[in-house]
């Protein structure tokens, strides 16, 4: 679900998402990896966070997921 969720967003704001939210990288660590700042980063993570919880039914797994994902 989450995958198709995130289909529809931009590729930056997925791969930054997937990095930080699932892999467990930092804000820092994804911005050295793909060249982007860190306010680019963090918007690209917000951005897909915003469309996951849009796109999603409620469940007590998409809370966790976007939580964990509001720190960036």
């Amino acid at each position: 679900m989450v995958e198709s969720a995130l289909r529809q967003a931009r590729r930056e704001d997925r791969e930054a998402f997937i990095l930080y939210a699932i892999e467990g990288f930092t804000i820092r660590e994804i911005s050295a990896t793909t060249d982007r700042s860190l306010d680019q980063v963090r918007a690209s993570i917000s951005a897909a966070r915003d469309r996951l919880q849009k796109s999603l039914p409620v469940s007590t797994w998409r809370d966790k997921l976007l939580l964990h994902s509001k720190t960036a």
